[in-house]
C-alpha cells in the first residue's frame, strides 16, 4: 500500500516531537497507568490499556480494529501481538509489541522478521509492524535498518515514532506552560485518555522542581494526577495540572511525599542493590562487598522511617527489612568496620543472602500490592509466593 521503510526518525536518531525549543533533551517514555485492587489487577488493566492503545496507533495507519493473538504481562514489561487488515486495501498486517523497561534486543526483533518472512508464504501481501518501547538496543537497530533496506513491507515504532504519531494524529500537544526549561517528557496511557507529562527544571541549577501534566483542552481527571503521583517517574516531585487554562492545579507535595510516593523512592532505592538481585554465581566471594550493602541499607532503611511523611503502615514493612540486616549482620559479622567472619564458600554466606532475600521479597511485595505499585524484574525476581503477599497486605 506504499508503506515507507523507517526513517531514520523511528529508530531514535533524531529529537523527539514532544521538544520545544527550552527543552533540555531526553528520551520520552511511554507510561501506562492502570488502577486495580491488587498487584494482579493492575498488571491486568496495563495490559488491556496498552492493547487499546497499540490498536488505535494501528487505525492511524489505515487498519481496521486489530485481532489480539498474545497478550502477557509480567514484571519486565507488556508483549502483545495482534493481527489487522487495512481498511482500503484489505492488505494484511501483524504486529508485534514489546514495552520493557529496558531497550529490547535484536533477538527479539530477529524472531518477529523470521515470523513475518513465514506469514508471507501464505499471505505475500503481509506487512510487519515491529513496536519495541523504549527503542532497541544499539545491535538491534543496526538489524533494524538492513532488514528495512531490503523490505518495504516492515515497519519499525519506537517511542519517538509513536510520540511522532501521536502528534500527527493531535492526540498529544505541547506544555501549555511556555519559556521554561523541561525534561523527561512522558505520555500517559490511561483510563481516562492519554495525557502527557515533563519536568520542569530550575532554570540555574536545572534541578527538576516539579512535574507537569496536561490534556488537549479538558481539565487531568483527578485519578490520572493520583496515578501519576505513585509512579517512580514522579520522584517525589509535586504533580501539577499544567492545561485547565494554566491553572497550575497540583496534587501532593515535594516537600509533603505522600506514602506512596516513598514507597516509590524506596524501590528505586532497592533496585541498584546488588546484595539483593545478583545472580547466584556471583555471591559466594563478596562477602565484604554484600556487608557494606546490606550496612548501606539499613542506614538508607533508618532515615527513611525518620521522614515524617513515611506513615505508620509503611513503616512497620521497612521496620521488617531492617530487621533482616540486622539478623544478616550478626550471620555473617562485618559491622563496625570489621571483616566478615564467615568462610565466603561455605554455605554460611549463601544460606543468609538468600534469608535476607526473602525477608525484604515478603515486604516489597506487600508495598507493591498496597500501593499498586510496580515492581522492576530484578526485585521482582525475590518475591514470594502471591498467595502469601495478599495474606499480608
Amino acid at each position: 500500500m506504499g508503506m515507507t521503510d523507517p526513517s531514520e526518525e523511528d529508530i531514535d536518531q533524531s529529537p523527539s516531537a514532544l521538544v520545544p525549543p527550552t527543552f533540555a533533551l531526553s528520551e520520552p517514555l511511554i507510561l501506562v497507568l492502570a488502577e486495580g485492587e491488587t498487584q494482579g489487577a493492575v498488571s491486568n488493566a496495563r495490559g488491556h490499556l496498552f492493547e487499546r492503545f497499540v490498536a488505535r496507533l494501528l487505525q492511524s495507519y489505515g487498519y481496521e480494529e486489530p485481532t489480539q493473538e498474545q497478550l502477557n504481562v509480567s514484571a519486565d514489561g507488556i508483549e502483545l501481538d495482534i493481527r489487522a487488515t487495512h481498511r482500503l486495501t484489505g492488505q494484511p498486517a501483524i504486529a508485534e509489541c514489546k514495552a520493557y523497561s529496558k531497550p529490547v534486543t535484536a533477538g527479539m526483533l530477529g524472531t518477529f522478521h523470521s515470523k513475518l518472512v513465514t506469514s508471507r508464504y501464505s499471505k505475500p501481501a503481509t506487512h510487519g509492524f515491529f513496536v519495541a518501547l523504549p527503542r532497541l538496543t544499539s545491535q538491534g537497530m543496526e538489524q533494524a535498518r538492513l532488514i528495512s533496506s531490503h523490505d518495504s513491507g516492515f515497519t519499525l515504532l519506537t517511542t519517538t515514532g509513536v510520540v511522532k504519531a501521536l502528534r500527527d494524529l493531535k492526540t498529544i500537544t505541547e506544555c501549555p506552560t511556555t519559556n521554561i526549561l523541561t525534561s523527561n517528557p512522558a505520555v500517559l496511557v490511561t483510563e481516562y485518555g492519554v495525557y502527557t507529562s515533563c519536568q520542569q527544571l530550575d532554570a540555574t541549577s536545572r534541578s527538576p522542581e516539579r512535574l507537569l501534566v496536561w490534556g488537549k483542552s479538558d481539565p487531568v481527571p483527578q485519578p490520572v494526577l493520583e496515578l501519576l503521583s505513585a509512579s517512580p517517574y514522579m520522584q517525589g516531585l509535586a504533580v501539577v495540572d499544567a492545561g485547565a487554562g494554566n491553572s497550575l492545579r497540583q496534587v501532593g507535595s515535594g516537600k509533603e511525599t505522600t506514602q506512596r510516593a516513598a514507597a516509590s523512592k524506596l524501590i528505586v532505592y532497592l533496585e541498584d542493590r546488588r546484595v539483593l538481585t545478583m545472580p547466584r554465581t556471583n555471591r559466594y566471594s563478596q562477602a565484604p562487598q554484600c556487608v557494606a550493602s546490606v550496612l548501606q541499607i539499613r542506614e538508607t532503611l533508618t532515615r527513611i522511617l525518620m521522614e515524617p511523611d513515611t506513615g505508620d503502615e509503611l513503616a512497620v514493612n521497612l521496620k521488617a527489612m531492617r530487621a533482616a540486616c540486622r539478623r544478616f549482620l550478626d550471620t555473617v559479622g562485618g559491622g563496625n568496620h570489621s571483616r566478615p567472619h564467615v568462610d565466603a564458600r561455605s554455605g554460611t554466606l549463601a544460606a543468609a543472602l538468600e534469608e535476607l532475600r526473602a525477608a525484604f521479597g515478603i515486604q516489597l511485595g506487600v508495598i507493591a500490592a498496597r500501593y499498586k505499585l510496580d515492581l522492576p524484574a530484578d526485585l521482582a525476581g525475590i518475591l514470594p509466593d502471591p498467595a502469601s503477599i495478599e495474606d499480608l497486605s
